[in-house]
């Protein structure tokens, strides 16, 4: 009687566990939003730094007791609405006035300061987030009347021969990107792929994204500027620098022919594996373990995956499954994302030829969080995943560690157990991209 409620006990805290675990998993968009407290703008991975040194606020007029210039410590490399990682930081502006205050007009947007009172001289006081790669005038008005302007002057002497100054975001990455022409300023490139065609015959289109701190077209139309690339199509534009010096800039990629909706991959490894039933039991040994992987992707977000282990010594066990996989949170600028897998697997399991096979299909839920690009290594991932069943009668866990890129490295441990079978097998296996399909 004792040994049955301490099962029970068991059993629900195996419950309790997997309960917590997918609360976690629901409430993260939640828990991610309230990380960001910076409203309509998300922080990026800026990957190089800003010399704020090298872009000077110029006045058109000189003006008695009229103060600009940068606040300290307020650079910062946010997305904006294109996805494209850009640098900005605060200008601060002390303008005199006599009697009423001027408005200021920066990119479309019209910003009215505080009135302020020093040394019985009054000045209107505004501090604006600056875009540093968008070389648009802060015009300073009185009604219809423009009375001054401050513009940014861009010091390209300014920057070292050898200085990395360009960034390539990480979206660009898949597409070995290349971006050439542009010397003495700083650049930022994104990259967004679109699947055109139809379901199951889809064409990549890369729509590239880039702007810099010192270039702009013929027609002084501001940056962020995009190409549309095909397959390995070349792309090229004119523009000009604040001297009027041009340049062709040239961007190139590496796009596949079609995009696959079906993706396998091979694994083979030496795992330790040991199992026993109701009569005896199997020492620890390697044996060799192969495992077949599998994702249909449904949408951008969406997909089923499915998988197949085996590992085989005196025993056999098998171990496959289909899952639902969805998006559920991608936060820290894309580059961590939280996926559920909700599906069954089918597990088989035969001691050795003198006992019959057994068959079974259980339900343990999991999910796979996904660190992209990891440790700055771009299209490199690391990936964690569980499955867990809440079953006291018969326990199941799943857990494996991967890390690589079209090749990766997978550690494993599977632990199962019904009555008097058991089995637990755990090791280290490579996984080989195979077919593609659709």
């Amino acid at each position: 009687m004792e040994n049955e409620d301490k099962r029970k006990v068991k059993a629900k805290k195996k419950r309790l566990l997997v309960f917590i675990m997918f609360f976690l998993v629901s409430s993260m968009p939640a828990f991610a939003i309230n990380l960001i407290p910076f409203g309509d703008v998300r922080l990026g991975d800026g990957q190089i730094p800003i010399d704020l040194k090298l872009f000077k606020p110029h006045p058109l007029k000189t003006v008695k007791g009229l103060r600009v210039g940068f606040v300290k410590n307020t650079l910062q490399w946010i997305r904006d609405s294109s996805n494209l990682l850009i640098p900005r930081a605060k200008l601060y502006i002390s303008y005199p006035i006599e009697d009423s205050a001027p408005l200021f007009y920066y990119l479309n947007e019209v910003f009215s300061g505080s009135i302020i009172k020093k040394k019985n001289q009054n000045f209107v006081k505004i501090t604006l987030w600056i875009d540093l790669f968008k070389p648009a005038s802060i015009e300073i008005k009185k009604g219809k009347e423009v009375i001054n302007s401050i513009s940014l002057k861009r010091d390209t002497k300014g920057f070292g021969k050898n200085e990395d100054t360009m960034v390539i975001d990480y979206s660009c990455a898949p597409y070995q990107l290349q971006l050439e022409g542009l010397s003495n300023q700083y650049v930022s490139v994104g990259c967004r792929l679109e699947k055109t065609g139809s379901f199951n015959s889809r064409k990549p289109r890369l729509i590239v994204t880039w702007s810099a701190s010192d270039s702009r077209l013929a027609d002084n139309r501001l940056p962020p500027y995009r190409v549309i690339l095909h397959d390995k199509s070349i792309a090229k534009m004119e523009v000009f620098n604040a001297e009027g010096e041009k340049s062709d800039v040239i961007i190139k990629a590496k796009l596949p022919k079609n995009i696959h909706r079906l993706k396998t991959a091979l694994g083979l490894g030496p795992y330790l594996f040991e199992a026993n039933d109701r009569l005896s039991y199997q020492n620890e040994k390697v044996a060799p373990a192969w495992m077949l992987y599998g994702n249909y992707e449904l949408l951008n977000t969406t997909s089923i995956r499915f998988f197949n282990a085996t590992v085989k010594n005196e025993a056999l066990f098998n171990n496959g499954g289909v899952y639902f996989a969805y998006e559920l949170a991608n936060v820290f600028d894309g580059r961590f994302q939280l996926v559920p897998l909700l599906g069954f697997q089918l597990l088989s399991f035969d001691y050795n030829k003198s006992t019959a096979t057994r068959h079974k299909i259980i339900y343990p839920q999991g999910f796979e969080a996904v660190y992209k690009h990891a440790f700055g290594l771009a299209n490199w991932h690391l990936v964690y995943g569980m499955f867990i069943s809440s079953s006291d009668e018969e326990p199941y866990k799943n857990l494996w560690l991967r890390f690589g890129k079209k090749w990766f490295g997978e550690v494993n441990y599977i632990e199962w157990q019904a009555g008097v079978y058991k089995v637990k097998t755990y090791g280290l296996s490579v996984g080989i991209p195979f077919l593609s399909f659709f």
